[in-house]
């Protein structure tokens, strides 16, 4: 594949991360009924239009001093514009599609670990009154964040059936949190077929297992190391409500790129005005300040990332964004301070051990 190629299949998936990022912001905050105005011609064109600036040496001859973007024309620009949007648009709405479907899956995932949680909340017991009353205030603040989530993925589920996209209406919960019954349909297992992961801001996804694409958290990418690229076999699968659930290892390294998807590691939590961001990171134990473009920037945290990480200010979180499109960032790992409790799983520790909270 070209040059040239590759940076068309690079731009439409920019694009499609951005329309997914403001398609998500307007399901949360509205009813969904209208959110094909957000696809006009306008928005399109601005967005390729700084893409285009980003990527000239690529789409144009660097090695013909007329292309040098100081020199060329209005009109040499709106010839490379149109060649670039006749050559995008047949990409952007099946990449949009992708990273829609995907991003439900992962919220799905996140509904289901809110969930147990919630049970797990309940099951408490041995208070006393007053206790009992301030357990049934938290009882109801998670209640009402656990709706919220469940209702934006359901927001989200009814977009995709629109476009024609269907996921699977299973909900899971596995054997450990519910005492359910469980069988397993088969032990290790020994083929050679291999799985490709797709890495996504949070967890990530394998999508040759499963027709509807099977979620992959972050607590297993951090455990085993795995990248973007990389194959993964199937470690395990095992029946669960009528459906078979898969248990994933790494198995060949390929660390392929993804310069789409920018990662910036121990940010520091800050709070302003009741507004949760980010501005600076330890690196090497000294505070950097975090830039974009080169100019000093301020990732601002979502309410959901607050609340699921119950962050605190001073807190070291890594973070990750779609290049271009840092509203769109999300937290994907808190570090723990020793001082801080952790003896609740479901909060504060993965179930194999890790010493961090994990979405």
């Amino acid at each position: 594949m070209s040059e040239y190629q590759e940076t068309i299949k690079t731009i439409a998936k920019t694009c499609a991360n951005e329309y997914a990022a403001d398609i998500l912001a307007f399901l949360q905050n509205e009813n969904g009924s209208s959110a094909e105005s957000l696809f006009d011609s306008a928005s399109l064109d601005d967005k390729l239009e700084r893409l285009m600036i980003q990527y000239w040496t690529s789409l144009t001859d660097s090695s013909n001093d007329y292309w040098r973007m100081d020199q060329v024309t209005a009109e040499d620009k709106m010839i490379v514009f149109r060649k670039l949007k006749k050559d995008v648009e047949p990409y952007l709405g099946t990449h949009l599609m992708n990273v829609l479907r995907e991003e439900a899956l992962a919220m799905q995932a996140e509904c289901e670990q809110g969930y147990k949680h919630y049970l797990q909340m309940c099951k408490r017991s041995g208070m006393s009154h007053t206790s009992l009353l301030s357990h049934l205030l938290e009882l109801q603040q998670e209640l009402q964040k656990l709706m919220k989530k469940a209702s934006d993925s359901q927001k989200l589920r009814m977009f995709l059936a629109g476009k024609g996209v269907w996921l699977d209406d299973q909900f899971q919960l596995e054997e450990e949190e519910m005492n359910g019954d469980k069988t397993r349909t088969g032990e290790e297992e020994t083929g050679e077929k291999l799985h490709k992961f797709e890495r996504k801001l949070r967890g990530g996804i394998v999508t040759s297992v499963h027709p509807q694409g099977t979620f992959v958290p972050e607590s297993e990418i951090r455990r085993q190391g795995i990248e973007h690229g990389d194959l993964l076999r199937v470690k395990k699968s095992y029946r669960y409500d009528g459906q078979i659930r898969y248990q994933f290892e790494l198995a060949e390294k390929r660390c392929e790129p993804l310069p789409e998807r920018i990662q910036l590691d121990r940010c520091l939590v800050k709070v302003e005005a009741s507004m949760y961001y980010a501005d600076s990171y330890m690196e090497n134990g000294e505070e950097q300040l975090i830039r974009i473009g080169g100019a000093p920037h301020r990732i601002l945290i979502k309410e959901d990332d607050v609340q699921m990480f119950k962050l605190e200010p001073g807190d070291q979180v890594d973070i990750a964004y779609w290049a271009n499109h840092p509203i769109g960032a999300k937290v994907i790992w808190k570090h723990m301070d020793s001082s801080k409790d952790q003896t609740d799983p479901a909060e504060r520790k993965d179930p194999k051990g890790e010493n961090a909270h994990i979405a």
